[in-house]
């Protein structure tokens, strides 16, 4: 009652009479499902789904798995283009989690999927930055804070005055999906880049009651704060400087 898989490991390296020949074998033999496994991460999405229509064609009933790692950056376009050629099972990893190169993050597939080719994937994309930071707690190891789809400053703001207040008019401008939909969040970073509103819309966030005169003073502070230290402002941080700046104003 088991249900078999048969995976061809390094299928980069195999011909394309052996790659017919051993989808055809396998599935005579049985197997429900076929994983074309490319773990030396050689295959560009063209030859992905060449080889799956070779696989397809040649596998009878069997399905076909795919297995795509990202020594290019490409497994998550590998995995779409094996889909667009039938491949019904895309192998992913929480993260991209794996030794090596990592495999197709689970996030990117999944949303790839659904936002851009209306594919349903049954995933609660809403619980996908939840499965990420879990990801990283058991591992201890962090991804980058723009990762795709889950890192914690994908939807910053921190850029010029134009890209902070047009998110009030069109959430959709600058990012293509809002960080609701995978359950994630847009912070206002102040970065060498801010502007005043974008100060002040920071300065609200904090509870930090400014006048507008001390807008721009303040900013100044947090930019030189970001020169001399050589690293990001935090929020308390930010709070503490705007305070400092204000008494040192009021004293004038």
């Amino acid at each position: 009652g088991l249900k078999v898989s048969a995976g061809m490991n390094l299928v980069s390296y195999a011909s394309e009479r052996y790659i017919q020949d051993y989808c055809g074998a396998v599935s005579e033999a049985g197997a429900q499902e076929i994983a074309l496994l490319d773990s030396s991460s050689s295959l560009g999405p063209e030859a992905y789904s060449h080889i799956v229509r070779m696989g397809l064609a040649a596998a009878g009933k069997s399905r076909i798995a795919v297995h795509a790692h990202d020594m290019f950056g490409l497994a998550v376009a590998s995995n779409v283009a094996a889909a667009k050629a039938g491949a019904v099972v895309l192998e992913v990893a929480v993260n991209g989690y794996v030794i090596g190169p990592p495999q197709a993050d689970l996030a990117a597939t999944a949303v790839a999927l659904e936002a851009l080719y209306g594919v349903g994937t049954g995933i609660d994309l809403a619980k996908l930055v939840d499965i990420a930071r879990a990801g990283e707690a058991f591992t201890g190891v962090p991804i980058a804070p723009n990762h795709p789809v889950v890192g914690r400053e994908l939807f910053a703001l921190g850029e010029a005055d134009q890209y902070v207040e047009e998110i009030d008019i069109d959430p959709l401008l600058h990012k293509s999906f809002t960080p609701e939909l995978v359950g994630n969040a847009r912070p206002l970073l102040i970065t060498s880049t801010t502007g005043p509103f974008g100060m002040w819309r920071k300065l609200d966030q904090l509870g930090v009651e400014a006048e507008r005169e001390d807008v721009m003073p303040i900013l100044e502070a947090c930019w030189e704060f970001i020169m001399v230290m050589r690293r990001p402002i935090l929020d308390g941080e930010i709070a503490a400087v705007a305070h400092i700046v204000m008494r040192a104003r009021s004293k004038d």
